[in-house]
């Protein structure tokens, strides 16, 4: 119960300055991570519709707590942070992340209503326009999009997060050797195959889905010696070092650009345009 309702806390925490209505950003203008979000949104709204229909509460349960842990939490929410926090208010990729928390919260609002009526009646008082039902029982149901159900990203997507994942066990590693400390104090470079390499080179920002400073990508043949690998994820090596530069005060990123000279000390080059603008 707490994971589904910190989950819905953070959405609505995160979507205090969205107005729906004129600032919505048209699916094809999502990044690949937002149409993922929907995706599996979507399959969730299948499984659940047809759990209740056979009366298999059960199911609902575990499928929306499940979602809500995994597919959200320890994934999407965790690589969505920087994007919300540190970008400018009205950033299109900004907009576009409150744009899938919006309607992520829309339709798990509705989906919980038969098992957790007081607390979807509390959340929905957050969402709740002047001309909308007042209470949210007076909802229409979530429709399955089938549009939203693209196996290609799925697929993509599936594989870009088995990486994530041996980055992530690298990164524990170089931790518990006292290599680095917090994952934003990392660097990685991912060392791959011609298969990972083709997928990885296609995919933007890595460092911001590994959360970590900076991550490079190199082919097979310069592998390092201190690069390691996972037995279950042959082609990929993995090799952590400390982020070189100083920690921006603002985003927690370590960049050579916090040392410089500009009108905003402490900062990277990113949080100080952004901070310029505000």
């Amino acid at each position: 119960y707490r994971k589904i309702r910190n989950t819905c806390r953070f959405i609505l925490g995160n979507i205090y300055d969205f107005d729906p209505g004129t600032e919505t950003i048209a699916y094809q203008n999502l990044s690949e991570l937002d149409k993922w979000a929907l995706l599996r949104l979507h399959k969730l709204i299948n499984r659940v519709s047809k759990a209740y229909e056979d009366y298999e509460f059960h199911v609902v349960f575990h499928s929306v707590h499940n979602f809500c842990t995994v597919d959200l939490s320890n994934i999407y929410f965790d690589i969505l942070k920087d994007r919300l926090y540190c970008s400018h208010p009205q950033d299109p990729e900004r907009k576009a992340a409150q744009t899938v928390l919006y309607e992520l919260i829309n339709a798990l609002v509705v989906m919980l209503t038969p098992i957790l009526a007081y607390t979807s009646e509390e959340i929905y008082s957050h969402l709740r326009k002047e001309n909308d039902p007042e209470s949210v029982q007076l909802l229409d149901w979530p429709q399955y999009k089938e549009d939203y159900i693209d196996e290609a990203i799925e697929k993509r997507m599936s594989k870009i997060l088995e990486v994530r994942e041996a980055v992530t066990k690298a990164l524990e590693e170089a931790r518990s050797k006292k290599v680095i400390g917090h994952s934003l104090g990392a660097s990685v470079c991912i060392y791959a195959n011609e298969e990972w390499f083709n997928l990885l080179s296609t995919v933007n920002n890595l460092d911001k889905i590994f959360i970590v400073s900076h991550a490079e990508l190199r082919e097979e043949r310069q592998r390092s010696q201190n690069a390691v690998s996972l037995e279950e994820l042959p082609g990929i090596w993995v090799e952590v070092a400390p982020a070189n530069g100083e920690k921006c005060e603002r985003c927690w990123i370590i960049e050579p650009s916090a040392e410089e000279e500009h009108g905003h000390p402490g900062l990277c080059n990113r949080c100080s345009e952004v901070v310029a603008k505000l």
